[in-house]
């Protein structure tokens, strides 16, 4: 078993690799702190934590995440931890892998960890046909005085063309507010003819 300091507690914990967190031993002005492994506490969402107080401050902190942060290379901006074998209860290093919060998410469906209502199932379904409509809808862009100075096929082909965020030309088009300093219109599909 290896362990490592908890770089931010100052030297006062450390994690291990198989999912263990101590108490350093230490001095302070009045008093010893020995050495200790901590008491991990299980809470709702299935996880362990535990509690590390630094400078007079408690902090709650995920056992994997520590592990993970001390032991697990190839963190980027963003990253959640996961556990391989799907049991939240297993934080030793080999179990853990940093995954994108949309992986991890995908994962937690396809392990039956997370379900989805049939109520969400079915707004999910709306909203994506929504989508795939709205992309494929022509539009138009205007100056802010009305004059028309392109039409697109679509969303995707405005985006393109012009670099333009899709979302933010289809909001436009829906409540008539201003995006990339131009207003933005539906144009019905049978009156399409691109100007570039």
């Amino acid at each position: 078993m290896n362990w490592k300091v908890i770089e931010w507690t100052k030297g006062a914990y450390s994690v291990s690799d198989t999912g263990l967190v101590r108490s350093n031993e230490r001095f302070s002005i009045d008093r010893t702190v020995r050495e200790k492994i901590l008491k991990p506490c299980l809470i709702n969402s299935g996880y362990y934590t535990v509690h590390l107080k630094v400078d007079g401050k408690r902090y709650s902190k995920l056992i994997h995440r520590l592990v993970a942060e001390a032991f697990l290379e190839g963190y980027f901006e963003g990253a959640t931890v996961d556990h391989k074998d799907c049991n939240k209860l297993n934080n030793n290093v080999e179990n853990l892998e940093w995954v994108s919060k949309s992986e991890n998410i995908k994962r937690a469906y396809k392990n039956g960890l997370r379900y989805e209502t049939e109520r969400c199932a079915k707004a999910h379904a709306e909203r994506a046909a929504l989508n795939k409509i709205e992309q494929s809808r022509p539009i138009g862009r205007y100056s802010l005085e009305g004059c028309e100075l392109n039409r697109f096929n679509s969303l995707m082909d405005a985006k393109r063309k012009l670099g333009v965020h899709p979302g933010a030309i289809s909001k436009a088009a829906n409540t008539g507010h201003i995006s990339y300093g131009c207003l933005w219109k539906w144009i019905p599909k049978n009156s399409v003819t691109t100007i570039p």
